[in-house]
């Protein structure tokens, strides 16, 4: 099920992405990453657009979508 984010996902927001950060820039120091999870709490998720993918109650990942003109229209 896709949903839309709610304030409570925040915490598990975070550490999906800085896990995923992590593991995909495994170039980069983790240390970097970590410094950023504030950023992404106080400046990014806040104004993006997201979406929680959920399975079975469970959040399973999301979809942020920062900075865009994207309009729907019906």
């Amino acid at each position: 099920m896709i949903r839309e984010y709610r304030q409570a996902d925040l915490d598990q927001i975070l550490e999906i992405w800085l896990s995923a950060s992590i593991k995909a820039h495994n170039f980069i120091a983790p240390e970097f990453w970590e410094s950023k999870v504030n950023d992404m709490r106080d400046l990014y998720i806040p104004a993006s657009e997201t979406f929680i993918a959920e399975s079975q109650g469970t959040m399973a990942g999301f979809y942020s979508l920062y900075g865009t003109t994207w309009r729907q229209s019906l």
